[in-house]
């Protein structure tokens, strides 16, 4: 059977393209992903299953979640699961699709997280890359869009991309594997439903090579996008190493701008904002959400990607009793009255309202306001760290120092503290 045929060696590909990996599935209960669960399991290969349960549709959201782990203990495969509390999407203005999408990749990633030969699997087919294409044909998308799906992506496998949704049809029923239909993929409210159940199929009748030509297309424009993405590559390290790009980077077509954001996995509603970041001022930026960059600033030269989460430099803080005070000080030194002290000292980020009574100052200075004077380039700001204790603000380190807990010449209990990285 030729279905057969193209099924197993769309399989053989993904082996032979990642050997000595662990394929993590994502598994909806539908034919297209229990076929790519069942050829994948059939060839013995190490394999792991995620499922989404948006409890969305009752008892049949179950049903579908009951099928997929069904299966995966008849052949001792590993499952996880995340059921979607049911009022998350009853948030006013929420966009169900988006954040279905959002939760659900989140879920991918963080059972993808402890094994580092993990390899995500989708089982797109054929009839979603001919949606896909005309769904951004007519959002008016360039390059990026027209390119559509990629089999073997920078993050994202989909072997059965040149595969139809009829011959997953004719191989589940000749192997006999279980799936569930989703019933509300019949009703035409989105977009996508309306091509996928009318106007393709009125279009096939009439154009019978229209799917050939639509491929030739999309051959033609996934050339184009991999000799952008060789181009756009030397500017991806620099993000990913240094969390840097060169704003001569904007200089490009627009093209390479779409082609950067998505290698870096940020949705196409930021690109006219990320477009727009050499206009705007200077310490700007803009906020991303569901992502693993926070911001993306806007400096003199350069923009700055801010990663979420991102972990406070680690410092030792060693203190020793001393008599007498140096006749020179050094940075990352300070000599404090012991006796002024309060609790214990530990380094921290500056959080808003930070206050400091700098040395020279009559009064006291916002800590944003001695960073903002300091002048200093927006991945410096960020390694900014206080000196605290269970009282105040002892240093803004390596910029101002607090004088209500310096040591003077009349202190009886005098500590030294240096200050050294980890």
């Amino acid at each position: 059977m030729e279905c057969n045929k193209d099924i197993e060696e769309a399989i053989s590909n993904l082996v032979e393209k990642f050997p000595q990996h662990t394929f993590f599935i994502g598994v909806s209960g539908g034919v297209d992903s229990m076929v790519l669960l069942h050829a994948v399991n059939r060839m013995k290969l190490p394999l792991e299953v995620m499922h989404v349960n948006y409890q969305l549709r009752g008892k049949e959201s179950h049903a579908d979640e009951h099928l997929v782990e069904r299966y995966c203990q008849k052949y001792h495969i590993p499952f996880h699961v995340h059921r979607v509390p049911k009022d998350h999407f009853n948030r006013k203005g929420i966009n169900l699709q988006e954040e279905a999408r959002h939760i659900r990749y989140d879920f991918f990633k963080a059972c993808m997280a402890k094994n580092p030969s993990a390899k995500l699997l989708l089982a797109h087919h054929w009839d979603d890359q001919v949606e896909t294409f005309y769904l951004n044909l007519a959002r008016k998308s360039g390059i990026l869009g027209l390119s559509c799906m990629q089999q073997f992506g920078h993050d994202k496998q989909r072997p059965f991309l040149t595969i139809t949704k009829r011959d997953l049809y004719v191989y589940a029923k000749a192997h006999q594997i279980p799936f569930r239909e989703d019933q509300s993929n019949q009703k035409n409210d989105y977009q996508r439903n309306m091509l996928r159940n009318l106007i393709l199929p009125e279009l096939r009748r009439n154009l019978p090579h229209l799917d050939a030509s639509i491929k030739t297309l999309i051959d033609h424009f996934q050339a184009e996008r991999k000799e952008i993405e060789s181009m756009v590559n030397p500017f991806l390290q620099k993000i990913e190493k240094r969390g840097v790009l060169a704003l001569n980077f904007f200089d490009q077509p627009i093209d390479f701008q779409f082609v950067l954001l998505n290698l870096l996995n940020i949705p196409s509603k930021y690109q006219t904002a990320f477009s727009k970041l050499p206009e705007i001022q200077v310490g700007g930026c803009i906020e991303l959400s569901h992502h693993q960059y926070l911001r993306i600033w806007r400096d003199r030269t350069n923009c700055f990607f801010e990663k979420r989460d991102e972990p406070t430099p680690n410092f030792q803080i060693e203190m020793e009793r001393v008599t007498t005070l140096p006749s020179t000080y050094h940075k990352t030194e300070l000599y404090l009255d012991l006796e002024k002290i309060k609790g214990q000292l530990i380094c921290r980020k500056p959080q808003k309202g930070d206050r400091i009574y700098p040395i020279g100052i009559n009064g006291s200075q916002l800590i944003s306001d001695v960073i903002k004077d300091a002048k200093i380039d927006i991945p410096q700001k960020k390694e900014v760290l206080l000196l605290v204790d269970d009282e105040s603000i002892i240093s803004c380190m390596g910029l101002k120092v607090d004088r209500r807990k310096l040591a003077t010449t009349s202190t009886q209990h005098i500590i030294k503290v240096t200050l050294k990285p980890r």
